[in-house]
């Protein structure tokens, strides 16, 4: 059995070329806006609170499945033993 090497590849130099195209040309073509505008004002206390008591609420109850998966995993694979 004769091992042929395999022939260089060579890199692909579309989708670098297009992207630098396109960061030239959108802006000189004025497509892109360069201000922002105003910023967006700030929330409520209140909302924020809201956010962040839901937040807590849900990753206490992942916590709790994940307490309650991991007991029944272990009475399983205690009973499994016996």
């Amino acid at each position: 059995m004769k091992i042929v090497p395999e022939a260089p590849r060579r890199g692909n130099f579309l989708v670098p070329g297009l992207l630098l195209l396109l960061a030239l040309v959108l802006p000189a073509a004025g497509l892109v806006a360069q201000d922002a505008g105003p910023a967006a004002p700030e929330p409520p206390f209140r909302a924020l609170f809201y956010v962040a008591a839901v937040n807590v609420v849900i990753w206490g109850g992942i916590f709790v499945y994940l307490v309650y998966l991991d007991r029944r995993l272990r009475a399983a694979t205690k009973s499994t033993e016996d």
